[in-house]
């Protein structure tokens, strides 16, 4: 299923922020209740609009989000629990549909908290970096001074 068919991007709208199929839900909205620790299923549950290829689809910007951004080196893909599982690894198998259960099993070195870090990073990756700058961090990535992310 490609994204495109349910994310939408409308100028007027949510002040063009990426929207799920023209409705005023963002995929932020989306990634950050994930990130709080929301089932897919209480989602559902507390917005009865939204169906369950809408929350893969979110996954799947961010996925594609990340592998688009072009940072400034030495800013590397962010990894989780050693050098070889990035974050987008872990948003692929959750945009793929693969449950949070099923993510665990099949990267064995993960923990839960892992991947709520995944998807906190996903809804809020501006903050994450400047995190990452000031030393508190469970993503490990090449840290840079807070001047290199704008901030004092």
């Amino acid at each position: 299923m490609a994204y495109t068919d349910r994310i939408t991007i409308e100028p007027g709208k949510r002040s063009g922020k990426p929207c799920i199929r023209g409705m005023r839900m963002t995929v932020y909205d989306v990634l950050e209740y994930l990130a709080s620790g929301m089932t897919q299923d209480e989602i559902l549950e507390d917005f009865p609009y939204l169906e369950a290829a809408d929350l893969r689809a979110c996954l799947q910007f961010a996925v594609d989000r990340e592998r688009k951004t072009v940072t400034i080196p030495p800013v590397a893909t962010p990894r989780v629990r050693g050098p070889r599982i990035t974050v987008i690894d872990v948003l692929e198998r959750l945009g793929s549909g693969m449950t949070q259960e099923q993510t665990l099993a099949d990267l064995p070195v993960l923990e839960a908290a892992d991947i709520q870090t995944c998807l906190e990073y996903a809804a809020d990756r501006r903050r994450w970096q400047c995190w990452v700058a000031h030393g508190r961090r469970r993503l490990s990535a090449p840290a840079l001074p807070p001047s290199a992310y704008g901030t004092t």
